[in-house]
């Protein structure tokens, strides 16, 4: 389960060093997701938010393509 700390942690360091950093969450679990999903989502929209620090949402290429260009 994705925690608030390592989301908040994120985008501290993109703030420190003013370049985009890769969160990547992940389950490979076969149940339903949903609300785990939407809560991992409001966290991630909570911290950009309060860290003033724009997020958007992408596939694994675009984000390291995004962070190494």
């Amino acid at each position: 389960m994705l925690e608030e700390w390592e989301v908040m942690q994120s985008f501290q360091e993109a703030k420190k060093k003013n370049k985009p950093v890769i969160l990547s969450y992940f389950s490979h679990d076969h149940r339903d997701m949903v609300a785990e999903t939407n809560y991992a989502i409001d966290i991630i929209k909570r911290q950009s938010r309060k860290s003033g620090i724009p997020f958007m949402w992408c596939d694994a290429k675009d984000a390291v393509k995004l962070t190494k260009g």
